[in-house]
């Protein structure tokens, strides 16, 4: 966390996984601007293989009013 800029990493099943928490990510009141920074394929044993992503998000800053609504 840098200021209001959260940076994460992980590990998904596919591409279609990290697309999904993206949209998620922009759904939420509390998140904006989710930026995907990285995606690699990676291969592993018996032909399975992962995504490995980066990606950031900025924290939404709400008044309490905001927040008691």
């Amino acid at each position: 966390l840098t200021g209001d800029k959260l940076g994460i990493r992980g590990l998904a099943a596919s591409n279609h996984q990290v697309a999904g928490l993206l949209r998620n990510l922009e759904a939420s009141p509390w998140l904006q601007a989710a930026n995907l920074t990285q995606i690699r394929r990676l291969s592993a044993d018996e032909g399975q293989t992962a995504s490995a992503f980066q990606m950031t998000v900025e924290r939404v800053r709400h008044t309490v009013a905001q927040v008691a609504q």
